[in-house]
């Protein structure tokens, strides 16, 4: 009898202990009942990739993302898709991004020129709204960080920025500036001379990229800016009878130019932004050209560094003078591309840095 109720005790205080625990012992992220947690995610676990591209198919930027997503393809075997629609910059592309589940797999490169989009009201989702879009990590930059200098013609009475604005101020309305709206250095012009009170003093020339070149060799426009090579081209021969007035760089760092580069002289003697206003105002008044890989804003930050770590794997690349390598399609246009893979921190600090700077300048060509 004593073995009976020892027994029955025994049993009472099994199911005793099984009600108190709710019925379920096993903790939430156990597995066929062990205990450990499960490994991430892995990235793309063979899944297709999609990369959205708001530029023209077969632009530079285009190609750029191109050689990008073979080198996804190359680094994971996944196939990846490139999803073109350059209307409105991707605005279409973007709002899509914006509803993509958050597991890595639909990408999307982001540029300075969608910020202008957003104020532009062509996008109706912010690039720079993180609870949105989560940057991953920069791309292949043509240039990121080199400068675009200000030309005019040689018979106009100014030889630096100091001198320019000296006149600009003395003589109201008298300089034509270049005015292509929604290109890069029409940006980069309007920065300096918004920040820098001149805006309204000068006259702004609508014109195109092709114009606007023969105009200022005309001197119907007096500003034009180009990017540090090409500018170099036209400084080199004295029959184009032009002169650089400022480089809107904010650094000194010709590095990444190789030594054979043409007219590299000439370039590093151009005054920069940096030697004219110091570095603090440099950084201020420059405008990059940096674009970067954004995921929605959903997607767990380990698959964020996988998708990271992927891609910055790309800057590690030698150079080679096969045609084939992806170190020459990174520049086949050229000029000075190179593999930057900066943190996506840096990047949307940059992009609300400039956001203020940009909405200004929209408004200002609006007020027109």
């Amino acid at each position: 009898m004593k073995k009976v109720i020892a027994m029955l005790m025994v049993l009472a205080m099994v199911f005793g202990l099984a009600a108190c625990g709710g019925g379920n012992t096993t903790p939430n992220n156990a597995s066929n009942g062990n205990n450990a947690t499960p490994e991430a995610a892995k990235w793309p676990d063979g899944k297709e990739i999609t990369i959205l591209s708001g530029y023209e198919s077969g632009s530079l930027t285009d190609i750029n993302i191109a050689t990008i997503a073979d080198w996804i393809m190359q680094e994971t075997g996944a196939k990846v898709t490139i999803e073109n629609d350059k209307n409105g910059g991707g605005a279409n592309l973007a709002v899509k991004l914006s509803k993509a589940k958050g597991d890595g797999l639909t990408l999307m490169l982001f540029g300075m020129n969608c910020i202008s989009n957003y104020h532009n009201k062509i996008w109706t989702v912010s690039p720079t709204d993180e609870s949105l879009f989560k940057v991953v990590c920069g791309a292949i930059q043509p240039y990121p960080y080199s400068g675009c200098m200000l030309l005019t013609h040689q018979d106009n009475p100014y030889n630096t920025w100091e001198e320019l604005e000296k006149y600009i101020n003395e003589n109201p309305g008298k300089v034509t500036v270049m005015d292509i709206p929604g290109k890069v250095m029409d940006s980069k012009t309007k920065s300096i001379f918004i920040q820098r009170g001149l805006a309204d003093k000068v006259t702004w020339a609508a014109t195109s990229s092709a114009q606007s070149t023969s105009d200022l060799l005309g001197n119907i426009i007096n500003i034009v800016m180009l990017d540090e090579t090409t500018a170099a081209k036209y400084l080199a021969d004295p029959a184009n009878k032009v002169k650089a007035i400022i480089n809107c760089r904010p650094d000194d760092d010709f590095s990444y130019y190789p030594a054979d580069t043409a007219n590299l002289d000439i370039i590093k003697k151009v005054p920069t932004l940096a030697q004219v206003f110091g570095a603090a105002d440099a950084e201020k008044y420059n405008i990059p050209n940096t674009s970067c890989f954004v995921v929605p804003a959903s997607t767990p930050d380990d698959i964020v560094a996988q998708i990271k770590a992927v891609i910055d794997k790309i800057g590690d690349e030698k150079e080679s003078s096969d045609k084939n390598s992806f170190y020459q399609r990174c520049r086949i246009n050229g000029g000075t591309s190179k593999y930057y893979t900066w943190d996506g921190k840096t990047i949307m600090e940059e992009y609300k840095r400039i956001d203020p700077i940009l909405k200004q300048i929209i408004e200002s060509a609006n007020k027109k």
